[in-house]
């Protein structure tokens, strides 16, 4: 099973719906995915650290697995963790477990650069905590590159909207939230990651 590791960096801003649909009118679309976001935790213990344990499955494509630990170096603006990802299928035990058993043991089920990060973080055993829907837009802006445009779908029934700008160049980074901003000026950092919204949206439920 192959295993990345990679420090993402990103810009997240929350739109208006009005300024959502104003920006996919202003710039390229150039695909559109359908996600599912499955995502797991320790009684709640990652999602206080802003810490993301999720799998998403996207059509045509094997389920991602993906571990997100955000730096301490992050600001309001931008977001740095370190991000550890793979691909998963049905021989997988991670799959296996999830889908029997609604839990894996971060010991024996995953990856060891899982397994490192969640110990860690003193996190032995991960339960299914629940799903959300997003519907992702790949964006293209001519002169600067693409970013990203979510309608992410809570348990609750609210709808966010969010603009994703994942870019190892800090300027142009900047620039494009620019340009989503003047379209937007209502538009507001995101402060929290979709698991954050998904673990407020799901409490409001119980």
């Amino acid at each position: 099973m192959s295993v990345t590791t990679n420090e993402e960096k990103e810009t997240k801003i929350e739109l208006s719906e009005q300024g959502f649909r104003a920006i996919l009118e202003a710039f390229t679309v150039e695909k559109h995915i359908d996600q599912l976001n499955v995502y797991y935790d320790s009684n709640w213990s990652l999602a206080r650290r802003a810490v993301t344990c999720r799998v998403r499955f996207s059509r045509g494509e094997a389920p991602l697995a993906c571990l997100k630990v955000p730096n301490s170096s992050s600001d309001s603006n931008t977001r740095s963790a370190k991000e550890i990802e793979t691909r998963i299928g049905n021989g997988n035990a991670w799959h296996i477990r999830a889908s029997a058993h609604r839990c894996v043991s971060a010991d024996d089920d995953l990856p060891s650069a899982f397994c490192d990060e969640l110990r860690a973080l003193g996190v032995s055993r991960l339960e299914r905590a629940g799903w959300v829907r997003n519907r992702r837009y790949v964006m293209s802006i001519l002169d600067l590159g693409k970013f990203e445009l979510d309608r992410l779908e809570l348990p609750n029934g609210h709808v966010v909207f969010e603009a994703e700008i994942e870019c190892t160049d800090d300027d142009v980074r900047d620039q494009i939230a620019r340009r989503v901003r003047s379209i937007d000026p209502s538009a507001t950092a995101s402060k929290l990651s979709k698991f954050q919204r998904f673990w407020h949206a799901a409490a409001d439920e119980r």
